[in-house]
């Protein structure tokens, strides 16, 4: 697995960013990190 737990149709990081399944970013996008997300 790639660090990457489902609930409830939620996708997690260990960093605790969820994200819609809907929403789920590009590969690319994981790479960032998670201080660029929420500024």
């Amino acid at each position: 697995m790639e660090e990457q737990f489902w609930y409830e149709g939620m996708a997690v990081r260990t960093w605790g960013v969820p994200v819609a399944a809907d929403e789920e970013p590009a590969e690319a996008d994981w790479d960032l990190s998670p201080t660029t997300w929420g500024t």
